[in-house]
């Protein structure tokens, strides 16, 4: 499992707001493709289809529920408290 190398939390944003990142990009890079899977949740891939990151743009239990499937699906780890940023599974 690919556990993420850094979460950037927003919480002046209404409802709270995330960056969940697997994979720095390399210098001169840039993301490739993004994909939603809600209003709330955005996935950016890079080149090679490699998820770069997880946006989330909603700490409801609904939005977070759709993220965190997605990211355990793919092997890559979802934190326990996003909102606390405190433990990575």
């Amino acid at each position: 499992m690919q556990n993420p190398i850094s979460v950037k939390i927003d919480l002046g944003f209404s409802g709270g707001a995330a960056y969940v990142c697997y994979k720095n990009l390399e210098e001169g890079s840039r993301v490739w493709r993004t994909e939603r899977l809600s209003e709330e949740i955005a996935i950016d891939y890079d080149g090679t289809g490699d998820v770069l990151g997880i946006e989330v743009l909603h700490f409801g239990d609904e939005a977070l529920d759709v993220a965190r499937r997605f990211a355990t699906s793919r092997g890559l780890g979802w934190c326990r408290d996003l909102a606390g940023a405190a433990q990575c599974q």
